[in-house]
């Protein structure tokens, strides 16, 4: 029950002693552990006797172990091959959906527990029924790994399966899911890896055998080809040939056709199309161009086989000639008699000459920026690139650098680019064996724009410059910089492209850190190139130093800002000699350029200069004057004290000797803590936004300001604030108790009543208004009376402020009237009474006011149930027995009225018990006394009545017996019925039977008033009773003791004396009725000694005499046919046993 050999794999040396074949086994149960599954391990050697290694054993219940295996390859990198299995029905993942494992191979056999581990993350995936590896599917050097998952669901598709490709497991793992396309097609259940193509990055096979695109089951095999960077789109698929034939149920890859790419077998163990046998299996030798059929189809050719194809395998020299062969298994064939025998077909492998596919290297470059080397040109991207043969399109589009490749098979080929709005380019390309084709496109359809920049000082080449092309809305079109000789090109991406014959107007910019930015208009037109030389003009220069005016010592460190206006051109600082030089960065031409000194410790200097393009100003020497005095601020004009506003404006004024260079504004909140400082303005007008939000929210803020002076010196804080004021953005909190919404008064005198608070700036002042009259004044109450409200509807408007000017209104609409509605009961009467503990109560209103707002019913003390206004009427339902009081209330907008009615529920039966007679009994007379009470806890009896034998009912109201009278024998039944005022009725029936006749005595001997000559009498009777039945049969003789017998009977009483003798029989039957029956009869002993011989004689002649007429008689008639055998009657007592 292992199920030992299910899987098979030469793992490669995974214990250093040479490759190594793993056996699977998932169904052992190593340690105990059922289906847990193991993998047994066998090593090579030269005395090889076919005994186990080493045995990686499950101890995880169930999970099978061993279903699927493959080699990994050396994915961690530790010179050891690894080992890759399945455990598809494993339960220790996060959701019970199968597993597969790696083990790491080590000395002298690999690790005996996983490495590491996968799993599906969809339960009930079976992932782990099929597993790959040993190859890399992105082209990097690490080893990727491929997992089936044929019973995947998502998406509502049950078992559409999915394939898992773990790149790099042991690094950044990157995991990609490919699912089936439908359901029940088990995509997954076989994988394989192999390089189908030859472009050196391994490709994947994936099987789904009961896909039904082709027909119904005939399978499919999807190929994903590798890439850098990889993706998971399908890139062909292999269909079935037939309906059921199970394509893809086994797939293998190995280069069987020893020709330098990864061939592939594809088993359909269920195709029933071959002449002789059931399955296939379908042979795809390794191509650069998409497979569209197999190159080989290998059938069984012989009776017998029933699963041609369900196992594959490829590998191993069988012939040592060079060529590795495959195997193709069948696992049920049938060996004459023996069904599932299984049989293995051992194929050879062919070896073609060592070469390779022709390759064909591109480039689609823009049109004269040809230069070589890795990347020869620059590329253009997005072009479709397509080799075209007589049967067959390759297509592929151009790289980022332009670049594209092909390997095809050798032929010749028309070779197009194309991408909108380029025209096609066409060329000829003729293809053979080893061979590499380079070519590069130019596409004739790019405008381009060349030039150079030439310094205008020195009018040379000037390299570095940035080159920028803007379309006539001064959008940017392209842009470059110059080479080293000063000159550019760029071209018109396929954007910006004029209409074929169109030209199109656009602008040429040059710039670099250090030249005017120069711009000249060009033409565009397609397959033309156009050219823009420009001649760029210098920034001014300034340098000079920066002296202390009084010592004449330079000053380092300090701060040389140049500006035109608002706008600072350009900032340099003194260096260790208080020189500077700056680049007056898009000065102005001819324009004063003012020169703005700082340093610490000295006041401000500015001097002005007029500057122009290509100039430079060398000895533009500043002298400082130091400085020791703070400057003095303060806010001004001062805040309010308070504010609703979140964010408001502080004004500052400062001065100083020698200039303010900044003011800070520094605020305290509620008086706690030191001051912080908020903002800083370097320029007067010295204004600051305050963000109380940013800061710290609403309450009181404090403000000071401190100025600092260009020399550094910083004032003093002062002691107090400057200003201050209470920030309160928040509105009063404001709800209105009384009226509520939509009440409706019955009064005219309206209480209102509210809750006010605020806990900023605190509450100020409330005010009410009644509907649009004047405003009230009520100051910091919380209520205000209306009086003499008229009828109708009306509104009373809250409002709360509060200090800082928040204000709060709420508005409650009611209505006030006085005229109550008149309810008026239609069903049931007052005082009724029910049967049934569900009531409805119907009703009409009449309302000389307002319509109904609110209508409800309830019932005694209950909760109001609300109806809809117009409802007239209300079905009290689940009221227990008793009287009740069913409310109506009806309200309108001003008024309401109550009403009820008292309905008494009465929804028990009476209670009916007869007391007489009692258990079925038999009586003996004609008439009976029946005796009897009923009674009724809430409405009381309405009626009582007694019927016979489902006779007419006879009235006993009132009466607790009743006789019954004219009774015959037989069965009988008095039925008496109760009914209450409520029509709730119940009945009782006594049953009874009459037996007023006596039971039947008969004696059969002796007869009555016989003489007997004998001592000895037997005596026999018959006693039957047709009513209630005998109870008691009693015999006696000449009155003496009675002794009980049976109804019919012998009784014999010997050694009577000669003389007159009575026999007594008396019989009672369960009604109680008595029959006695006597005979009499005289014994006389002498009478048979005197007249013996008289009665001999006479016998003897009486018997001649019958004997000859028998025998004449018997002689005279035919013979009739003999009764049939009978068997004896059966004793009392043998009836008993029967």
């Amino acid at each position: 029950g292992d199920l030992f050999g299910w899987s098979l794999a030469n793992v490669g040396d995974v214990g250093g002693l040479g490759p190594a074949l793993a056996v699977g086994a998932p169904h052992a149960s190593p340690g105990g552990h059922t289906s847990a599954g193991n993998l047994t391990l066998f090593f090579p050697s030269a005395t090889f006797s076919g005994k186990a290694g080493a045995w990686i054993n499950s101890t995880n219940d169930g999970e099978n172990l061993g279903y699927s295996v493959a080699a990994s390859g050396d994915i961690n990198g530790d010179g050891r091959a690894d080992i890759l299995a399945g455990a598809p029905f494993c339960s220790t993942g996060a959701t019970a959906g199968g597993c597969a494992y790696v083990f790491y191979g080590a000395t002298p056999h690999p690790h005996l527990v996983p490495d590491l581990t996968f799993d599906s993350a969809v339960a009930g995936a079976h992932f782990g029924w099929s597993v790959a590896g040993n190859g890399s599917v992105d082209g990097t050097s690490a080893l990727d790994l491929v997992v089936g998952a044929p019973n995947y669901t998502s998406g509502g598709l049950a078992a559409r399966g999915a394939a898992y490709v773990f790149r790099n497991p042991t690094g950044t793992l990157r995991t990609s899911v490919v699912p089936g396309a439908t359901a029940g097609e088990e995509f997954g259940f076989s994988v394989a890896m192999g390089d189908f193509n030859g472009d050196t990055i391994d490709d994947l096979a994936i099987g789904a055998p009961y896909n039904g695109a082709a027909f119904s089951q005939a399978g499919d095999v999807s190929l994903i080809y590798g890439a850098s960077p990889f993706k998971t789109t399908i890139g062909a698929i292999l269909d079935g040939q037939a309906a059921n034939e199970w394509f893809g149920y086994a797939l293998a890859s190995g280069n069987f056709h020893k020709d330098n790419l990864d061939d592939l077998l594809v088993g359909a163990p269920g195709s029933a199309i071959n002449a002789t046998g059931v399955g296939r299996a379908y042979a795809f030798y390794g191509s650069p161009l998409p497979w569209t059929a197999a190159n080989l189809t290998l059938v069984p050719g012989v009776s017998g086989a029933t699963a041609f194809g369900a196992s594959l395998a490829v590998g191993g020299n069988f012939t040592a000639d060079g060529g590795p062969g495959f195997v193709v298994g069948d696992p049920q064939f049938r060996v004459g008699s023996k069904v599932n025998a299984g049989r293995a077909y051992v194929y050879e492998g062919d070896i073609v000459p060592s070469q390779s596919f022709p390759r064909v290297l591109g480039w689609v470059c823009v049109p004269y920026t040809f230069t070589g080397g890795t990347n020869p040109c620059s590329g253009l991207a997005g072009f479709t690139v397509t080799l075209v043969s007589a049967t067959l399109p390759l297509r592929t589009s151009s790289a980022a650098n332009g670049s594209f490749t092909f390997k095809a098979v050798p032929g010749t080929y028309w070779l197009n680019t194309t991408a909108f709005p380029y025209i096609d380019n066409t060329t000829t390309v003729s293809l053979s064996y080893n061979q590499v084709l380079t070519v590069f496109i130019f596409p004739k359809t790019i405008p381009f724009i060349r030039g150079n920049a030439t310094d205008a000082v020195n009018r040379t080449p000037y390299a570095g410059v940035t080159v920028a092309l803007y379309n006539a809305t001064n959008v940017l079109v392209n842009a470059t910089t110059t080479s080293s000789t000063g000159a550019y090109a760029m071209y018109v991406p396929p954007a910006f492209l004029p209409a074929v014959g169109a030209t199109s107007a656009m602008t040429v910019r040059m710039w670099d850190a250090t030249h005017y930015t120069n711009q000249t208009p060009v033409s565009v037109r397609r397959n033309q190139t156009s050219y823009a030389n420009m001649f760029l003009n210098r920034f001014p220069v300034l340098s000079g130093t920066v002296f202390d005016q009084r010592t004449l010592s330079p000053i380092r460190g300090a701060t040389v800002q140049a500006t035109q206006g608002p706008t600072a051109v350009a900032t340099a600082t003194t260096n260790n000699q208080g020189v500077y030089s700056l680049v007056a960065t898009n000065a102005s031409r001819s324009r004063l350029l003012y020169l703005n000194v700082t340093s610490s410790g000295y006041g401000r200097y500015q001097t002005s200069l007029a500057v122009d393009r290509n100039e430079s100003y060398a000895r533009v020497d500043i002298y400082l004057l130091s400085d020791r005095t703070p400057p003095a601020s303060n806010v001004w004009p001062l805040l309010p004290t308070y504010t609703t506003a979140a964010v408001f404006s502080l004004s500052a004024n400062a001065s100083d000797n020698n200039g303010v260079a900044q003011v800070q504004l520094w605020y305290r909140f509620n008086n706690t803590g030191n001051y912080v400082q908020y903002a800083v303005d370097s320029a007067a007008p010295y204004t600051f936004s305050f963000n109380s939000t940013s800061a710290r929210g609403n309450g009181r803020y404090a403000f000071y300001t401190i100025a600092v002076d260009y020399a550094g010196n910083v004032e003093t804080p002062p002691t107090a604030n400057d200003t201050w004021t209470w920030v309160d953005t928040v509105l009063p909190s404001l709800s209105v108790s009384t009226p509520t919404a939509g009440q409706a008064l019955l009064t005219s005198w309206v209480n209102v009543t509210w809750t006010a608070r605020d806990a900023g700036s605190g509450l100020l002042k409330v005010d009410a208004q009644l509907d649009s009259g004047a405003w009230v004044h009520a100051g910091l109450a919380s209520f205000l009376n209306l009086t003499s409200v008229a009828d109708g509807s009306h509104t009373v408007t809250v409002n709360a402020t509060d200090r800082a000017g928040n204000s709060r209104s709420v508005t409650v609409a009611f209505s006030v009237n006085t005229a109550a509605p008149v309810v008026t009961f239609a069903s049931p009467a007052n005082n009724s009474l029910s049967a049934s503990q569900t009531v409805v109560v119907s009703w009409t209103i009449t309302n000389p006011g307002a319509g109904i707002t609110v209508l409800q019913a309830a019932a005694d003390t209950g909760t109001w149930q609300s109806l809809s206004t117009s409802a007239t009427s209300y079905t009290f339902t689940g009221l227990t027995d008793g009287s009740h009081n069913l409310w109506v209330r009806a309200t309108t907008a001003n008024a309401q009225t109550t009403v009820y009615l008292v309905v008494t529920v009465d929804t028990t039966d009476p209670t009916v018990t007869i007391t007489a007679p009692m258990g079925n009994p038999w009586v003996n007379v004609t008439s009976e006394n029946l005796a009897f009470t009923a009674t009724d806890a809430t409405s009381g009896l309405a009626s009582l009545t007694v019927s016979l034998d489902n006779g007419t009912a006879v009235d006993v109201t009132g009466d607790t017996s009743y006789r019954l009278s004219g009774l015959t024998d037989g069965a009988h039944q008095a039925v008496l019925t109760a009914t209450d005022h409520a029509g709730n009725s119940a009945t009782a029936t006594a049953y009874f039977h009459v037996d007023a006749t006596p039971p039947t005595v008969t004696f059969s001997a002796p007869t009555d008033g016989a003489t007997l000559t004998s001592s000895s009498v037997a005596v026999q009777w018959l006693v039957t009773d047709a009513g209630s039945g005998l109870v008691s049969v009693v015999i006696s003789l000449d009155s003496g003791t009675a002794q009980t017998v049976t109804p019919g009977g012998t009784q014999t009483y010997s050694g009577l004396s000669d003389g007159l003798h009575s026999v007594l029989i008396r019989a009672t039957d369960a009604a109680g009725n008595v029959r006695t029956a006597s005979i009499s009869f005289t014994v006389n002993t002498q009478l048979l000694g005197n007249n013996a011989l008289a009665y001999g004689l006479m016998a003897a002649v009486v018997v001649v005499v019958a004997v000859i007429a028998l025998v004449a008689w018997r002689m005279r008639k035919p013979k009739p046919p003999e009764p049939p055998k009978q068997e004896p009657p059966q004793t009392q007592d043998e009836e008993k046993k029967a």
